[in-house]
């Protein structure tokens, strides 16, 4: 029986870990999915991505309360990747490209409302989803604004429902700050509007007891005398008890809770049990973004992209890189393996790609063990003649 529930564990183990736990990649993967739908341009020495059809960031989709805050459902087939990593930035020539880096967030954005429209700009974040924008930059340029009517925001969004130019600017000069304290088990302070106003709920009973609406009571849920009691919310008599209970279930806004897949093409069915589920792909990237960066620089250069595979290749079949015209043996201790283009390309850049770079200068032949043995013997003779 013991052993039978070890296995059940296990096995429930391995079907949620895949969702629960961010996959890591490297920027190459990014750069597959992206160019079918746009191309690089490279201004002041810095990479930008340019899709092929005209696009104002955040307007082409919809707005969905999560575990992580409003979460920007994009429709467009790179959405999953420059609205959520990176900062789009509008140019001279009034078009938006987006420059990448590895932070996550469930959207790179600041609120601004007033008491009939709500509004918000494309902004750069650290992973932490702190603004890092200087004040003066954010408010300069008010063609960056996008402005709906409240009673909008959480419906499907196209271009004809915003609102920019000079009555975007009108309404940026008379907006403030529109941030909110979420709720759970503790308080979180979360930029934009409260999901409670939005979908026009009153606020959970919980949410009431936590910020101190109604009177709190000690319960000891350990159930001996000794131990400590734990604050919990006291719910205050009414009538009906239980169809109240109902009611204020119906009171709570659709809050959806994010999961990670662990690959692009993955498909989880859709569960009727658990319609606030929310799947998406949100890898961790092994570069930081200079990083990125130098990877696109050479994705760029098919010359270098040529010689790191050559190189690649030289350290599978010999077990020796090839620096600079020098020679270095490495160990041998497993089965090489097979390595494509990308990956060869990945692995031999100059960049944070560890994994993958220590994988492949690690792997040689182990099937021969003499011959590997004569060749790591030849390669160190041929150091200590250079050397005398």
């Amino acid at each position: 029986m013991f052993r039978a529930l070890i296995y059940a564990g296990a096995l429930l183990l391995g079907a949620v870990i895949p969702f629960t736990e961010r996959t890591k990649t490297d920027f190459d993967t990014f750069l597959r999915l992206l160019n079918p739908y746009g191309h690089w341009v490279k201004q002041s020495n810095v990479w930008f991505y340019e899709p092929f059809q005209p696009y104002i960031p955040l307007t082409e989709g919809q707005w969905i309360y999560t575990d992580f805050g409003w979460y920007w459902n994009g429709t467009r087939p790179f959405s999953w990747a420059t609205d959520h990593y990176g900062a789009w930035k509008l140019g001279q020539d009034n078009v938006w490209r987006w420059k990448p880096d590895p932070d996550w967030q469930p959207a790179k954005v600041e609120w601004r409302g007033t008491s009939e429209f709500i509004g918000w700009r494309a902004t750069s974040m650290n992973r932490f989803g702190e603004i890092t924008e200087p004040e003066a930059e954010r408010y300069n340029h008010p063609g960056e604004w996008i402005f709906v009517p409240r009673k909008k925001l959480t419906g499907s969004l196209t271009p004809a429902d915003i609102i920019t130019g000079e009555k975007g600017k009108t309404l940026l000069d008379q907006s403030e700050a529109v941030n909110h304290t979420y709720v759970s088990w503790r308080e979180i302070d979360r930029l934009g509007p409260d999901p409670y106003d939005v979908y026009g709920v009153a606020k959970s009973f919980l949410a009431q007891q936590t910020m101190g609406a109604q009177a709190e009571k000690a319960v000891n849920i350990a159930g001996d005398d000794d131990a400590s009691p734990i604050i919990v919310a006291a719910p205050a008599p009414s009538a009906g008890s239980a169809d109240s209970k109902d009611k204020e279930k119906e009171k709570k806004p659709p809050i959806y809770t994010i999961y990670s897949l662990p690959d692009f093409y993955y498909i989880v069915k859709f569960n009727p049990l658990k319609p606030f589920d929310l799947y998406i792909y949100r890898p961790e990237i092994f570069q930081d973004s200079d990083g990125i960066q130098r990877r696109l620089d050479v994705w760029h250069n098919p010359k270098v992209q040529k010689a790191n595979l050559e190189k690649v290749n030289r350290v599978l079949e010999h077990g020796t890189l090839i620096i600079d015209g020098k020679g270095s043996s490495t160990s041998s201790s497993t089965t090489a393996a097979p390595v494509d283009s990308a990956s060869a390309s990945t692995a031999s850049d100059s960049d944070n790609s560890t994994p993958t770079s220590t994988a492949s200068t690690t792997t040689t032949s182990s099937s021969g063990a003499d011959s590997s043995s004569s060749s790591s013997s030849s390669t160190s003779s041929s150091l200590l003649r250079k050397t005398r």
